[in-house]
């Protein structure tokens, strides 16, 4: 029986413990098992003291003249009348008072019995209460999956390099968190080994995947799109570049199948329209022309109803958006169609022939014949005065840069500044920066200023889009996050 207290009274105090002490819920959890064994145990042994008191009590009252009771009792052999009846009252009243103390023990027992039968229960329940709130926390804890960020990859083959663009995006895919660019020239279509571009792109990948706290593995969308620079190519050359590409991808990832294709200058302008939304978030109807090495896109808002008949409308759930590409009609392919042209060297710069009047007709003459060849007589870009603002990339953007115009301009503004270019003829012609196609931002140039026929070719090409004199233009560049097609792209594989 003692023991039985013993061990009760360690589980009372063990209950006070660990409601008044900082137990955490986990250890509890551990010890929870040991607790309800001893608390079984300990209902078992008050059980049975209650049952052995019982019996004993029993035989106690039903045997006092042997038990301690007697030892009590005087009991003498010779007694008169008199002292008889006085001494068997005495002792009657003495017996009466050991039965009352004894049975006043009996129910203290019983009592104490109770009381701790009471505190067994609580403590049953509390740890029936312990056990419900670790089971379901622990629970909780195993469903509840872990903030993951996504990670997309997306290999541009341009005209003039081969990009590789990692973007990390939250959870959900609304929030942009980092972005790695890395470029290599010349374009996959030229260069002597296509393998190891992409072998070195994928190097650089890793780095920057762990460095983000991300597997070294590409275990999430990665694609391969070529744009201008493999659309200019025959077929078999074509086909022959991507192969090589996709066999490469494939080692270097572990993965089963990957995409590997050109896609069309729709597709590309769209995508750049997508990434323009993602990352300004405005309400208003805005566009955004790329003027690249080997092509050129114009993308920009439509109504729904008005333009529902035009070619290159791309039809989304809330919106329209018209993408109209322009292959060889990127600065790099415009240039060298207009120097192959120009017998008379009116637009070659350092030449004494140089003249800007005649430079700008021979410009605008092969750009008529471009367009028209592009929209077989078709409006260029319908709607384009409704817009808002339009945005400018790639070689458009670096030029404003190179200019230092506003970050905002009107159109008149930015063909005022222009035209001071062609004033002085500088003493070396202007190298683009390598990394212009890009739309990294800013884009870094390769000198001071741009020459003069670079930016003639670049406003006139603006003007036979539509756009109108006070049409605000902004320069992407100086936005603190890069937007490109590949962003756009990179949005549409989000899992």
């Amino acid at each position: 029986m003692i023991k039985c207290f013993l061990v009760m009274g360690g589980l009372f105090g063990f209950k006070m413990f660990c409601f008044n002490c900082s137990i955490s819920i986990l250890s509890l959890s551990d010890i929870m098992r040991g607790l309800l064994f001893f608390a079984m145990l300990t209902c078992r042994c008050a059980v049975e003291y209650k049952g052995t008191d019982e019996a004993a009590t029993g035989q106690m009252l039903g045997s006092r003249d042997i038990t301690k009771v007697t030892e009590h009792m005087e009991l003498p052999s010779r007694m008169t009348d008199r002292q008889d009846k006085e001494e068997i009252e005495r002792v009657a009243k003495r017996n009466m008072q050991y039965n009352q103390a004894i049975d006043k023990n009996i129910k203290y027992a019983l009592s104490t019995l109770t009381r701790q039968e009471k505190e067994i229960a609580q403590i049953r329940k509390a740890l029936s209460s312990i056990s419900s709130i670790v089971s379901t926390f622990m629970q909780e804890s195993a469903e509840k999956k872990i903030p993951k960020d996504k990670f997309v990859a997306v290999f541009d083959g341009g005209s003039t390099g081969t990009r590789l663009n990692i973007y990390q995006f939250d959870e959900k895919g609304l929030t942009l968190k980092s972005h790695l660019f890395k470029n290599v020239s010349p374009g996959i279509h030229l260069s002597k080994t296509p393998e190891e571009d992409i072998r070195s792109l994928l190097s650089v990948g890793r780095k920057y995947l762990e460095e983000h706290q991300h597997t070294t593995g590409y275990d999430f969308p990665v694609v391969f799109n070529g744009t201008a620079g493999l659309r200019l190519i025959g077929e078999r050359a074509k086909d022959q570049v991507l192969e090589k590409v996709k066999t490469v991808i494939l080692e270097e990832t572990k993965k089963k199948e990957i995409e590997v294709r050109v896609i069309d200058g729709k597709e590309e302008g769209f995508y750049a329209w997508a990434a323009l939304v993602f990352v300004t978030q405005m309400k208003e109807k805005i566009g955004i022309i790329d003027l690249g090495g080997g092509s050129a896109q114009i993308s920009f808002e439509v109504d729904k109803d008005a333009q529902s008949v035009q070619e290159g409308i791309v039809h989304g759930k809330k919106k329209d958006v018209l993408s109209r590409s322009f292959l060889g009609m990127g600065l790099v392919a415009g240039l060298a169609q207009v120097h192959k042209l120009d017998t008379q060297n009116v637009c070659t710069w350092k030449s004494q022939s140089f003249d800007v009047a005649k430079c700008k007709g021979h410009i605008k003459t092969i750009l008529a014949t471009m367009i028209q060849s592009t929209t077989h007589g078709k409006e260029v870009a319908p709607g384009l005065s409704q817009i808002n603002t339009i945005f400018v990339s790639s070689f458009i953007a670096e030029m404003l840069h190179l200019l230092k115009t506003p970050a905002t301009a009107q159109f008149k503004d930015i063909k005022k500044i222009a035209s001071t270019v062609c004033s002085n003829k500088p003493s070396a012609p202007h190298t683009t920066a390598s990394n212009a196609h890009s739309a990294s931002n800013p884009p870094i140039p390769t000198s001071p200023a741009p020459d003069c026929v670079s930016v003639l070719y670049t406003i006139m090409f603006m003007e036979n889009l539509g756009v109108g004199l006070f049409t605000p233009i902004k320069n992407v560049a100086t936005i603190p996050t890069d937007i490109s097609w590949s962003l756009g792209r990179a949005l549409s594989l989000i899992e």
